[in-house]
């Protein structure tokens, strides 16, 4: 910030704004608007240029779509919806093979210990285990 004379007091930036001067203060010690403490540390001050910067801030936000703004156009434009419908069928794709295999590794792993239970079986009948 500049000089001295440009810091304005939180009352006159409450009147430029519209805002109340305790708001005024929570902004600048959160860190959200451009400010200073003065007279040890008593009273905040700040600058018009911060405030027009905050509220052009604020604006912006305000015009940004919300989250269920861009919802709505990901679930109604053609394109987007082609790709959610890709996104989902590779996602099921990868969820069927996952499971293929995992069922496939439970099948070996049952046909192994029926085979090695035959096998120690006929070695104990022939007596070659006691």
């Amino acid at each position: 910030m500049g000089k001295q004379d440009e810091y304005i007091n939180l009352k006159e930036a409450a009147q430029i704004t519209g805002y109340s001067a305790d708001y005024i203060g929570q902004l600048i010690r959160a860190g959200k608007l451009e400010g200073k403490q003065v007279y040890s540390n008593v009273a905040w001050m700040t600058t018009r240029e911060a405030l027009e910067a905050y509220q052009q801030n604020k604006d912006k936000k305000a015009e940004e779509p919300s989250y269920s703004d861009r919802l709505k156009k990901v679930l109604t434009t053609p394109e987007s919806l082609v790709n959610l419908y890709t996104w989902v069928a590779w996602t099921c794709v990868v969820l069927l093979v996952v499971v293929i295999l995992l069922l496939a590794y439970v099948f070996a792993v049952s046909l192994d210990n029926r085979i090695s239970a035959r096998n120690l079986q006929e070695v104990q009948n022939r007596g070659y285990v006691e």
